[in-house]
């Protein structure tokens, strides 16, 4: 009577090790790697706990990795003596797989003894949200095209407006560019989009912490009624790292 107790034991461990993994060290050519397919749609935390005792190494550039699909998103972290947090917070559809893989940031070959840590997914206990009606936060500072990224805008007068977007660069946004496409529902069920280009001006992609740029393409705003603006990333891919908000302003159309 006691073996179905002891195999449904040994399954949920099984199960457990499967998106947790300690280890000792650390390489730039063997990742410390933990596999994971979703259950159910919903969020997951990438939590990375290190503590550096090797004495040669008193800070060590990281790379973490994470494959979703055909989607690639990285991640950069200084360690010193000890890392303790949530790195990405991730949003997975059910059935979905993603593979993370922690590096040494190096071209050479290095092993780094001497680091014990441990490399997890787990559930988030509080999702911060973003409550401005005219800004989006990604959650995990990356656009997947899945989520919404549409404003309501409901004009009352009939003063001329444009509507200018902005969007919030990480440090891990690695384009020279960003390509998009805005949809807009104006009163009156009229519909049109347009496609635009920014360059991410950038000397280095590690040398700033956030980089906030204007679109080029802007609304007019001038009917009262309600307007619905959706943006779209175009970028060949569903997920795109290193973005961190996007949101848009009012600006009154002068004489």
């Amino acid at each position: 009577m006691r073996y179905p107790h002891i195999l449904f034991c040994l399954i949920i461990l099984i199960a457990k090790t499967g998106y947790s993994k300690s280890f000792n060290e650390l390489s730039s050519v063997s990742p410390v790697t933990i596999d994971y397919v979703a259950t159910e749609e919903g969020y997951k935390n990438v939590q990375l706990l290190a503590v550096n005792k090797n004495k040669e190494f008193d800070s060590i550039p990281l790379k973490l990795q994470y494959e979703i699909g055909k989607d690639t998103l990285v991640d950069y972290i200084t360690l010193g003596d000890a890392f303790n947090a949530v790195v990405k917070t991730l949003y997975l559809y059910e059935n979905e797989s993603v593979n993370v893989h922690l590096f040494i940031l190096s071209n050479d070959s290095i092993v780094v003894e001497k680091i014990k840590g441990n490399l997890k997914l787990s559930d988030p206990m509080v999702l911060s949200t973003n409550a401005s009606p005219n800004r989006k936060e990604f959650i995990g500072n990356y656009w997947d095209v899945k989520q919404s990224s549409m404003f309501k805008i409901n004009k009352f007068d009939s003063i001329p407006q444009i509507t200018r977007f902005n969007v919030v660069f990480k440090e891990n946004y690695v384009f020279d560019k960003f390509y998009y496409q805005i949809n807009v529902l104006s009163p009156y069920s009229s519909f049109y989009s347009v496609e635009g280009e920014v360059n991410v001006n950038k000397e280095g992609y590690l040398n700033f912490s956030e980089l906030s740029v204007d679109l080029t393409q802007e609304v007019g705003v001038s009917k009262t009624g309600k307007y619905i603006l959706e943006i779209v990333p175009l970028m060949n891919m569903q997920r795109v790292n290193g973005i961190k908000s996007i949101g848009y302003q009012l600006i009154n159309i002068q004489d």
